[in-house]
């Protein structure tokens, strides 16, 4: 028995402190939480019972209760832990009452749960400032831009799948002008503009396509290469042949 507590200690990631570990670790300590039958407690739900005046028995009773509930209460807080850094523990357990897991999780989602100025003018000028060089780099790119909205998410701030498509197609290369105006006039199936994710989707689906006419003869012209992937593209994404392929023909 002990030997399994060891290795499922072994397997916890435990948090660094760090703005990009965060949401991928809060995820993981609320189905830790729910898994553990802690959740009413970790939500304010569930709180601790109140002295009872009645008789013994009734006394007795709201007594059990009460262990009951600081025992869960324990349970949390060394479950939240075994999943801290030694240099984050110190940070958060700081005038919170040793056993207290209530406690040490506010104190947890006060200080990584939410943004100050300075936190959120670094993550906003981080997205604002990255640009690919190169339609290789987009993909990267995209992938980064979307982890850095989901820190800002977990922060309990709100960015519009708009916004973010806006900023993703913003930041694309010269030589995907062609790809950018297809993806902003083209409609879906049910004649809305491409959802953000369809846009993720079809930039790597372009990459892929400019792989492989990279692959041309010679002859052919960097920039005519650089069209037939445009032209590739769209013709595998929702509405393609429309933007894109003029643009290609000119």
């Amino acid at each position: 028995m002990a030997t399994t507590t060891t290795i499922t200690e072994s397997r916890i990631t435990r948090f660094s402190g760090k703005d990009e570990d965060w949401p991928a670790f809060h995820k993981r300590l609320l189905a830790a939480i729910s898994k553990a039958k802690l959740r009413k407690l970790a939500a304010g739900i569930s709180t601790r019972p109140l002295d009872s005046f009645g008789d013994a028995t009734a006394i007795a009773a709201r007594a059990e209760e009460q262990e009951e509930w600081d025992d869960a209460n324990d349970q949390l807080h060394t479950l939240i832990v075994d999943r801290l850094d030694d240099a984050v523990l110190v940070r958060v357990t700081s005038g919170v009452p040793d056993g207290d897991g209530k406690q040490l999780l506010d104190s947890l989602l006060a200080k990584y749960n939410s943004f100050d100025t300075a936190r959120l003018v670094k993550l906003l000028r981080t997205m604002v400032r990255m640009e690919p060089q190169t339609p290789a780099d987009v993909p990267d790119y995209t992938t980064e831009t979307m982890r850095l909205a989901e820190i800002l998410r977990a922060g309990g701030y709100s960015l519009d799948d708009k916004l973010l498509a806006a900023l993703i197609l913003s930041a694309l290369p010269e030589e995907m002008e062609a790809l950018q105006t297809h993806l902003l006039h083209t409609k879906n199936s049910e004649g809305d503009p491409l959802a953000l994710s369809e846009i993720v989707k079809t930039l790597e689906t372009y990459r892929h396509a400019k792989d492989q006419s990279d692959t041309t003869p010679a002859g052919v012209a960097p920039e005519g290469r650089a069209m037939t992937a445009a032209a590739a593209y769209a013709r595998k994404t929702p509405g393609g042949g429309g933007a894109a392929d003029k643009s290609a023909n000119g």
